[in-house]
């Protein structure tokens, strides 16, 4: 280590260094378990260096009348262009020693530094500080002390019956009928929204708009409202559509007009109806095993993800440690930003503040998680080659029914960076469930899609 130049001892974390490219001092002093204070002095005789070199590179190109290229005096030069070429030659001085600091300190940054106190006068040093957010250290856990269920959730016979009913709804023929509006009916209406008046709100209307009752589309309000209406029947209903002012529902009230009611008329569950579903399948016996085997893939996926959350909630108990506060911040800020592009209206500063505060807890859990996964796949070598991309187009190209390379096509490099991205937390889930006790523990579709207990620890 060199001596700063300045007397009193160093404090905790501070060494000094110099070397690199530039001929440059700094001091590194840790101020948290995330954060470094660096202060960075570029000698005068390195600025002088680098400004003469900016003006001689100026100087061979410049054109002033009077005076041929190359061969301007430099009293002109420096009063023609010294301010610019000495604000140009502070900024490149500030990213390269910036850059050389943190490399010779060992500093590996969560996210670009935040410069002041840049002083510089010609004659003097360059100086700054930069202060700088790095990634905690912590151990991982050992995940083979980690034992987890894994649920398995198997169809029932009910569970089957409910989802051919539904298969008939969805064939289901409508019927025109005089009867009046029941939980069974499908249902035309218009619908106007109105004040506390009951005046119509201009433009703000719909025709035409077909309503399952099954399906409860509107809510319970809606539904009781125009039970047992007629064709041309009116009616008003309210529906929540966002937030007030306070932050408190916001109730929206609508007239509704009846112009048709209709009732379903079910297919018989025959060997013509299973062949309608599914044309590769030829009794009801065939239909009812296809029914189980996607009822219970589809679960089993919804398990796995629950399983994955379990595991990652237990491995972030198992490890303290903070997530730096710029990064934080700049997470929040694009969290904001998405919300205000999706809701396409520019929102006060007080609902970006409690937007943030809405979301910060999720938002420390997401950052978390992402920089233990990403120790994990750093550390245990966790890899998607191209063989890996391409064997996973061509599933999905199966999926959709066109050729791996018609699939291919049509990706955006966003969509393919998300294809990548899906495989790379593959990898992570499969190792993680490769280390940890997984105790199967099998559950009904109807416990399960209930809302029943999910995948736990089993061992604390």
């Amino acid at each position: 280590m060199v001596p700063s130049g300045r007397g009193g001892s160093s404090p905790p974390f501070r060494t000094v260094l110099t070397g690199g490219f530039l001929d440059i001092q700094f001091e590194k002093e840790q101020k948290s378990a995330v954060e470094f204070e660096v202060k960075v002095t570029v000698p005068a005789a390195e600025m002088t260096e680098r400004v003469e070199s900016g003006l001689t590179a100026v100087a061979r190109k410049a054109n002033i009348p009077g005076f041929r290229k190359g061969k301007i005096p430099r009293k002109i030069l420096l009063k023609q262009f010294g301010e610019a070429v000495t604000q140009e030659t502070i900024q490149q001085v500030l990213q390269e020693s910036y850059r050389q600091a943190l490399t010779e300190s060992d500093i590996i940054p969560a996210a670009p530094g935040e410069m002041s106190e840049i002083n510089f006068n010609q004659g003097e040093p360059l100086t700054y500080t930069v202060k700088v957010e790095t990634f905690p250290e912590y151990e991982l856990p050992d995940l083979a002390t980690i034992t987890m269920e894994d649920l398995d959730p198997q169809a029932s016979e009910a569970d089957i019956d409910a989802s051919l009913e539904g298969l008939r709804e969805n064939s289901a023929t409508l019927i025109p009928t005089d009867d009046p509006v029941d939980e069974h009916s499908v249902v035309v209406i218009d619908v106007q929204e109105v004040d506390k008046t009951g005046i119509a709100i201009v433009g703000r209307n719909q025709k035409d708009l077909q309503v399952d009752m099954q399906r409860q589309y509107f809510g319970e309000d809606f539904a009781a409202k125009i039970t047992g209406k007629q064709c041309e029947d009116k009616f008003i209903f309210e529906l929540i559509g966002g937030a007030d002012e306070k932050g408190e529902p916001k109730k929206i009230l609508y007239e509704g007009v009846v112009r048709n009611i209709q009732r379903k008329e079910l297919p018989e569950i025959d060997e013509h109806f299973v062949q309608s579903i599914n044309p590769n399948l030829n009794t009801v016996e065939e239909l009812r095993a296809d029914l189980k085997k996607y009822l219970e893939a589809r679960a089993k996926y919804q398990a796995r993800q629950q399983l994955y959350r379990a595991v990652a909630d237990e491995l972030l108990k198992r490890v303290d440690f903070p997530v730096p506060p710029r990064m934080l911040e700049d997470y929040l800020d694009r969290m904001a930003e998405d919300g205000v592009k999706s809701a396409g209206k520019t929102p006060d500063e007080e609902q970006v503040k409690k937007f943030k505060e809405n979301y910060r807890t999720s938002a420390i859990w997401n950052l978390r998680w992402y920089m233990l996964r990403s120790r994990l796949i750093q550390e245990k070598e966790l890899k998607v080659d191209k063989q890996d991309i391409k064997t996973e187009i061509e599933r999905l190209a199966l999926m959709q029914q066109v050729s791996p390379k018609e699939y291919e096509s049509r990706l955006t490099a966003d969509q393919r960076q998300g294809i990548e991205d899906d495989l790379i937390e593959r990898r992570v889930f499969d190792y993680i469930t490769n280390q940890i006790q997984v105790t199967p523990k099998q559950i009904s579709i109807e416990e399960f899609e209930a809302g029943g207990p999910g995948s736990k620890i089993v061992n604390e």
